[in-house]
């Protein structure tokens, strides 16, 4: 059950299932590989799942199991075993981690726009599920910024689910 604590979040799905959220996708992207700056396929454009197959995911301890599942394309289609390393709980450690060459992290592609750094390569990965980014509301709030929030999701021209 929403908890009326917070009255609107983007949120990357997957998510837990909760009575009375309502999602709106407001973006697809695709998901990168972010790699340490020497790795081999660091040059690339793109590179396909199986290509990380065997080299260690960053986990994170804090995250439902589902989700980091999800990012970390576990299982794999190859049947290879997902190896995870390093938890971290935020975007700067998990690439720090990166950069370090302790492991690597399946992300999102505009976070290489909002976390540039040079020890860092995100390469697109071409054969996996696009992420989305959501409005999380509770279902029926009325307040005005949520009003003003799905408006604009509408205008964009993009759907709405609700969470049941």
């Amino acid at each position: 059950m929403a908890s009326a604590t917070v009255d609107a979040a983007f949120v990357r799905p997957p998510l837990p299932v909760l009575d009375g959220v309502v999602l709106e996708r407001i973006g697809v992207e695709p998901r990168v590989a972010a790699l340490p700056r020497g790795h081999r396929l660091a040059g690339r454009t793109s590179i396909e799942i199986s290509e990380i197959d065997g080299m260690v995911q960053v986990s994170s301890d804090g995250a439902p199991l589902e989700w980091v599942k999800w990012w970390s394309v576990d299982p794999r289609p190859s049947g290879v075993p997902v190896r995870y390393g390093p938890s971290v709980r935020t975007m700067d450690e998990a690439l720090e981690v990166v950069a370090n060459g302790r492991a690597v992290v399946i992300t999102a592609a505009t976070i290489a726009e909002y976390y540039t750094r040079s020890d860092v390569s995100f390469v697109r990965i071409s054969d996996i599920e696009q992420c989305s980014i959501d409005l999380c509301t509770r279902e029926g709030d009325t307040g005005p910024a949520v009003i003003e929030l799905r408006k604009a999701v509408a205008a964009l021209g993009l759907g709405r689910t609700t969470s049941e």
